[in-house]
Parts: structure tokens; sequence; C-alpha cells
């Protein structure tokens, strides 16, 4: 059995999918569709909701799709992205970005500085 390299439509970092897919409502469909549009091979189910399927990528992450949430984690080409968009289960898709919020430099609960007087009005 040979492995298909998807055209990733972005850059990804090892490990991690291209895309985050959003479906309308987390059911068993959500799962054959994606699998079907994608043609997924099952690897595992996990006992938190999430399922596993062979990595797309002969060196990429596995597909993970995460039922109680209704998402999956998968890499996309322009072409399966296209497809999924005309899927009536999937309601959103995003390149997965790793975000992340900066330390703020003063808390809001802080109390004032010493000598520094508030006034009111």
């Amino acid at each position: 059995m040979s492995t298909v390299e998807p055209r990733v439509s972005v850059a990804t970092k090892a490990g991690r999918p291209s895309h985050v897919v959003v479906f309308r409502s987390a059911s068993e469909r959500t799962v054959s569709s994606l699998a079907s549009n994608l043609r997924l091979t099952p690897m595992a189910a996990s006992g938190t909701g999430t399922l596993s399927f062979q990595p797309r990528r002969t060196s990429g992450p596995p597909v993970k799709v995460h039922q109680h949430s209704a998402c999956a984690a998968v890499d996309l080409n322009d072409d399966e992205i296209d497809r999924l968009r005309g899927d009536d289960m999937v309601a959103d898709m995003a390149e997965n970005e790793q975000r992340s919020i900066p330390q703020p430099v003063q808390t809001l609960a802080s109390p004032p500085q010493r000598g520094v007087r508030l006034r009111h009005g």
C-alpha cells in the first residue's frame, strides 16, 4: 500500500496538522463524512472521544478527530479544502496556527505603588 503525499497549502511544523476543521455537530455522520472525503484509514479510538487516523504524509502527524468538540486536526491540500467547504457537515476551517497570550506587564488587581495616590472623579 502506498502513501499519497498531499500537497499541503500552508507550511506545517513537524507534528502539527495544517488545518483545523469544525463541524456543525458532533455525530458519527461527521466522522464518516470526513473519512470518506479524505479517504482516511482508522488507527484507534481513545476513551476520551478522540479518533486517530493514519498520517496523510509519510512523516506527518496522524489525523485527530475530537468527537465531543466536533472538530478535527488534519493536513489538507487546496482540492480537499474546496471539497470540505461544500460538505454540509463542515461549519468552518482554519489554518492551524499556534497562538499564545503574552504575559501582562501589570495586572489590574495589583495594589498601587507606594506613594501613589488614587484620585476619584
